[in-house]
Parts: structure tokens; C-alpha cells; sequence
């Protein structure tokens, strides 16, 4: 019998264009699960493995995180109670594609028809979620909590607004990106923290119904959009004292929460998705963190990706306390759109994201 194959688009050589070649379809491991690919979401870090080789260890090589589609097959060891009942094959789901931790091994990246997947990094979908949106959701959600607990909040913090007349607030700069706009959802309904974002004013209604309590303007002087923020947060009795920095000015983020430290807070904390160097700013009182992707260590990053997906957002998407966001658009040509879809990407988008569909 011939070995069933399935098309990939590979990384030949580093800064090279996507080509489209067969692969063998791989069955999965005893805790794995193969996925039928139908929408795979892009992120930075796409471009940045297909441009400069980041992340990859060896050519040919596959990139890409973000997918969703159906289970087409099931590993021997994969649980077969609580949410393992729901991975079966035919199952709607998303998943995370660990790309990243295998430094491009083809039968792991997302940029196929046939992706290899752990079991604790998929999520099944409910009917009401589209595949492009589900696509959406993986690198955002995994990013938005990795930041969370890099700001020192646990999995199980729930902030009681009742008890005291200051407000725990998040300041979220960037937020209208997709990691930007899964924090804003996560620290207002899951830990019930007081999110004041900074994002482009068309977007401000957009965040507000996706709980935000105020939006700021980053155009403008750097120093006045500081003002605005400490002077709202200090009127509404809102402590920011930590923040979570997506994109944009990472030394006005600081300032925020500087002010708030001389207030008498303890030292704060920035979390930053934008890595850091010697030139990065610094601000007194202020702890600065780089959001550190999962931990490489296997059994760490496991019960992660489990709390995130199976504990988490799982049972978010199907009450309605997480939706997918943002706005998805679909770029034509499936696997062969993915260089047209990445090179624009490149160029920079605001609350959209850009999708393959197969």
C-alpha cells in the first residue's frame, strides 16, 4: 500500500521563498493528534522564521502555529475521559503547532494540509465558531496568559471589586492587537482585573464591548497620553501597577506605571511581548519583563498548554466568556497564498488577522 502524502509548504533555505512540495503524512504519536488543516492563522513570528531562519534549526524546515481543522487521527495514549472524549476523529478544533519547540521539524509546522499536534495543545470548537476564527485564537491566548503569570497572577486569580474601594487595573499598551485584545478579555472577565487599554480611537468601542473600562490614544505627545492615563486611573480609584505592553511605546508604559509606584505600590511590573536588549528603556521602579514563551522544559510547558486549552479556553468558548478577536480576513490561494499573506503581514495590520484557508 503507498504511503498517503499531503502538501506542504516548506522553507528550503533561510530567507527563501515557501514552496510547495508532498510530504508523507506522519501518524501520530501515543500522545499526539493529527489534524486536517482547513484555516491557518498568521503571527510575526512566522516571518521571522521564514526571513532570517529564527528559530530554525536545519532546512527544510516548516513554520507556523496557528491552525484549525478536524481530527483526522487519534494517539493510542491520548485521554479518553473528561475532554478526551471530545478528541476523536472529525472533531472540530484548534490548535497550537509547536514549530517553535521543534525548531521547524516538517511534520510539526502549520503551514500543511496535515499537522502533528500534542493532544494538551488542541481545543475543540463549538459550531458557532468558524474554522478561520479558531485559527485565530491559539498564539493569542497562549501569549495573553504567559504574560499573565509573567506579571506574577496565577491561573486562579479573581479580583473581588466588592471588598475595597481601589481597583486592581492592567494597563494593556497595544491593545488592539490580537494578543493585546485576548489580555484585555482575559484580566477583565477571567481575573477581574481593571483594564485601562491604549489603542487607536477607532478601535475604542471595539474594546469596550470586549471589556476594557477606558481607552487612550497613543497618537499624540508621549507625555500627555501618560498624563491622561494616571490622571483618569487616579480619579476612578483604579491602582495601575502592572502592565501588560504588546507593541507600541514601551517608555511611556513604564512612566504609567512608575506613577503608580510612587504612589506607594509596591515595585511595578511591565510585561513585554517586544524583545528586549541593551537599548530598551528603562524606568526607576519598574520591573520590566520580557513574556517568555512557554517553558522549553516539556513537563512545564505541557501543563500550560493544558491549563490554557483544555481548562481554560475550552469551556470560555463554549459559555461565551472568550471570543475570538479580532476580525479574521482570508487571503485566496490557499498554501500558496501564505508568502503574499506573510509579506503583508510584515508591513503591519491593526485588529485584523490575516488567515489561509485550505
Amino acid at each position: 500500500m503507498a504511503t498517503p502524502t499531503h502538501d506542504a509548504a516548506m522553507l528550503v533555505s533561510k530567507a527563501g521563498r515557501l514552496s510547495i512540495q508532498k510530504l508523507p503524512t506522519q501518524s501520530p504519536g501515543p500522545n499526539e493528534i493529527l489534524i486536517d488543516v482547513k484555516s491557518i492563522a498568521l503571527n510575526p513570528v512566522d516571518y521571522y522564521m521564514r526571513d532570517s531562519g529564527f528559530l530554525l534549526q536545519d532546512y527544510p524546515a516548516i513554520p507556523g502555529s496557528d491552525i484549525a481543522g478536524t481530527i483526522a487521527a487519534v494517539g493510542a495514549d491520548v485521554p479518553q475521559s473528561s475532554r478526551g472524549t471530545l478528541l476523536r476523529s472529525g472533531t472540530r478544533v484548534a490548535a497550537y503547532a509547536v514549530s517553535i519547540y521543534t525548531q521547524g521539524k516538517p511534520s510539526y509546522g502549520a503551514f500543511q494540509t496535515k499537522v502533528l499536534v500534542p493532544a494538551d495543545n488542541v481545543t475543540p470548537l463549538p459550531d458557532t465558531i468558524s474554522f478561520n476564527q479558531g485559527a485565530s485564537l491559539p498564539m493569542a491566548v497562549v501569549t495573553a496568559w504567559s504574560g499573565i503569570t509573567t506579571l506574577d497572577l496565577s491561573y486562579d486569580t479573581k479580583i473581588n471589586t466588592t471588598t475595597t474601594t481601589t481597583k486592581k487595573g492592567l494597563l494593556v499598551w497595544g491593545a488592539a492587537s490580537s494578543i493585546g485584545l485576548a489580555t484585555v478579555q482575559i484580566a477583565s472577565k477571567t481575573l477581574g482585573l481593571t483594564v485601562y487599554a491604549v489603542a487607536s480611537p477607532r478601535h475604542a468601542e471595539y474594546l469596550q464591548s470586549l471589556g476594557a473600562a477606558a481607552v487612550f490614544d497613543y497618537h499624540g505627545a508621549p507625555a500627555s497620553v501618560v498624563t491622561q492615563i494616571i490622571t483618569a486611573a487616579r480619579a476612578a480609584n483604579v491602582s495601575l501597577d502592572l502592565a501588560f505592553h504588546a507593541t507600541g511605546d514601551l517608555q511611556s508604559a513604564q512612566e504609567v506605571i512608575a506613577a503608580f509606584t510612587s504612589d506607594g505600590a509596591d515595585k511595578g511590573i511591565v510585561a513585554t511581548a517586544v524583545p528586549m536588549d541593551a537599548s530598551s528603556p528603562m524606568t526607576e521602579g519598574v520591573d520590566t519583563r520580557f513574556i517568555l514563551p512557554p517553558p522549553v522544559e516539556q513537563g512545564l510547558r505541557d501543563r500550560h498548554f493544558a491549563f490554557v486549552f483544555a481548562r481554560w479556553l475550552c469551556p470560555a468558548l463554549d459559555s461565551g466568556a472568550f471570543i475570538p478577536a479580532p476580525e479574521t480576513h482570508s487571503v485566496p490561494a490557499g498554501l500558496r497564498g501564505l508568502d503574499v499573506a506573510l509579506d503583508r503581514l510584515r508591513e503591519g495590520v491593526s485588529a485584523l488577522k490575516l488567515v489561509v484557508e485550505l
